[in-house]
């Protein structure tokens, strides 16, 4: 089942969001929540996004170092980390392998700073670059 929404920015770009669901992610050990996000920018895929499923602070941080291991395990460290603990702990991780199209970003968010809740949340993005854009993100 694929729900769909559609964002216009501009006159001519068109954003069109789609939700699907997938097989669960075998052998990662790794769980995630359904349905997961695709994102098409004038009618080419764009990102994919994919959501942990909302947990203990503890079991989301240990959700999104296994999301950093696998991706570590195949593009070596990310180009960028940042830690942000303002008014909730926040991770980010990003990755730009070089020659590929393509940036992973992890992240972690504890809800549980927060007033009145008591969770946290893991993703993955998997953003496809344009070719044109790729040597101005390196």
């Amino acid at each position: 089942m694929l729900k769909k929404f559609i964002c216009l920015l501009g006159f001519k770009k068109k954003i069109t969001t789609y939700e699907a669901f997938i097989n669960p992610l075998e052998g990662y050990d790794v769980s995630i929540d359904q349905p997961i996000t695709l994102e098409f920018y004038n009618g080419k895929l764009a990102a994919v996004s994919i959501y942990g499923k909302m947990g203990t602070p503890k079991n989301r941080l240990e959700h999104h170092n296994k999301l950093n291991k696998i991706i570590q395990n195949v593009w070596g460290e990310p180009i960028h980390s940042e830690t942000n603990r303002d008014d909730g702990e926040g991770k980010i991780n990003t990755w730009i392998p070089k020659g590929e199209n393509l940036m992973f970003i992890t992240a972690y968010i504890d809800l549980s700073k927060l007033p009145g809740n008591k969770t946290a949340i893991s993703s993955i993005t998997i953003q496809f670059l344009s070719k044109n854009k790729e040597p101005k993100l390196q």
